[in-house]
């Protein structure tokens, strides 16, 4: 009986500390610390791989034609932009390069939340503010995400800084 109690309690302490090890994991994926938000980019492309799955959606995008200046007045940002500094990250968002970019997409709740109830399907158009991944190149969180039906999501950045650490100024 004393021990089966010990096997018990060495089981509970080993699914504990599972829990607190994969904590951190979890917040570094979350967070927008892996992520430069110095320099907001720019994607207008079309979807070429979807997989919608939680914690984050993501999507490969192909961008074919060569990069333009950014036009802030084609792009409709949605009301709730203006607490996520979008009008901001538009005016100063660089154009990527052609290619394709994983983009991640934020929690498909806020997406239904925001209106984007069904996932987006290859060969749809889209337009994104993203930030780039500071340890995967060709990967981007997105910070706004419209798509061709009129559908838009915001995701604010709770952390602006560089891949450096330094506060963006």
């Amino acid at each position: 009986m004393a021990r089966m109690r010990h096997t018990g309690r060495r089981a509970v302490l080993a699914l504990v500390l599972a829990a607190l090890l994969s904590v951190p994991a979890a917040e570094a994926h979350h967070g927008w610390s892996s992520y430069n938000t110095q320099i907001p980019l720019y994607l207008e492309g079309t979807v070429s791989e979807v997989q919608w799955r939680n914690p984050h959606p993501e999507l490969v995008v192909v961008i074919e034609a060569p990069a333009r200046a950014v036009d802030p007045s084609r792009v409709a940002l949605p009301s709730d932009a203006t607490g996520a500094q979008l009008g901001d990250a538009l005016a100063r968002a660089q154009p990527v390069a052609p290619g394709r970019y994983t983009l991640h997409l934020p929690p498909i709740a806020r997406l239904e939340r925001a209106g984007v109830s069904a996932p987006p399907r290859a060969g749809e158009q889209l337009v994104a503010i993203a930030y780039a991944s500071c340890s995967e190149v060709g990967t981007a969180r997105a910070a706004f995400v419209g798509f061709a039906n009129g559908t838009s999501a915001v995701q604010q950045i709770t952390q602006a800084r560089g891949c450096n650490g330094a506060a963006r100024s």
